[in-house]
Parts: C-alpha cells; structure tokens; sequence
C-alpha cells in the first residue's frame, strides 16, 4: 500500500495549515482558499512548491492560472536579512560597547528562528551565528568592568585572555 503525501498549504498571511491530502485540497480549491500559485509545501520536506504542479489537484474548468498573483510567505526574506544585520551589528559595533553583542545577538536569534519556521535555508546559518554572537555577549558583558567605555589595544585583550584562562 503505498503512503499518501500530505502537503501544508502556506498561507499569504504566513500562517500553515494542514497537513492535508490531496482529497482535502481539492475541497480548499472548491471553497477557493487555495488557487494554483498557492504555495504547498509536502509534509516531510522543506522545500514549497506550487499547487499547480501537484498531481491530482482537481482545478476548475476554464480556471486561468495567469489571473493569480505569485504568493508569498510571509516576511521570511527580511526576517533572514535583518538577522544577519544584527550579527554584523553586533560585530562590528560590538567592540565598542559592551553588551551591544547581547542585544543584537538575541533579536538576531529570535528573527532567524522565525526565518527558519518559514524554510528559508539560511535561516539555520543566521541562527548559529546570532547565537554565537549573543554567548560572546554574555562572556563580554561579564568582563566588561575591565573595558567599559575603552577602546581596547592589544595589551588590554591579552590581560582579559589571561583572566579568562586563569578562571
């Protein structure tokens, strides 16, 4: 007996329902909630694809796919950008003051976590370096009583080294 393929319909506002089988997409084409450039996205995988291009969804007749508008997914693009804005964020203005690393770190963490709920790929990419940069954070935010307010030159990165490695 072979398994059924179910599929999540993405909606344009960003929300998922489903997973559905095709019987039961075929009733959201009746009702009109879902139109061929409706985006599904099959129910072990992360990849979306069209509605048009799944067998044995039941359009109907006379049906033009060109009076549809292409969907979107929600705001999983600029989510995944300013991710990785606030890791170069926390980067470079970062050594500066701080703390800056904690803050921009963690808004980064929760903007990729949203981004990868989405299936964007990167989203994996932002979200590890946003927490790496928010630990980095902590670490510093914790040393910062040795370099608040100072620009640090080399002698003073050594002294925190040998801090941390005496600790």
């Amino acid at each position: 007996m072979s398994e059924t393929i179910r599929y999540y319909f993405l909606a344009p506002d960003g929300h998922r329902y489903g997973p559905a089988d095709v019987e039961t997409l075929n009733l959201w084409i009746l009702e009109g909630r879902v139109v061929p450039t409706s985006l599904l996205q099959p129910e072990n995988a992360s990849m979306k694809v069209a509605a048009s291009k799944i067998d044995g969804l039941k359009w109907l007749q006379g049906q033009s796919f060109e009076s549809y508008s292409v969907q979107e997914t929600g705001l999983s693009k600029n989510e995944l950008i300013v991710s990785f804005v606030c890791f170069g964020i926390g980067l470079f203005c970062g050594c500066v003051r701080p703390g800056i690393q904690l803050v921009a770190g963690a808004l980064g963490v929760f903007l990729a976590i949203k981004s990868v709920k989405k299936g964007h790929k990167l989203g994996v990419l932002a979200l590890v370096l946003n927490a790496l940069m928010t630990v980095f954070g902590l670490v510093l935010l914790f040393f910062a009583d040795r370099f608040v307010g100072t620009v640090m030159d080399p002698n003073q990165i050594q002294d925190v080294m040998k801090t941390i490695r005496r600790r």
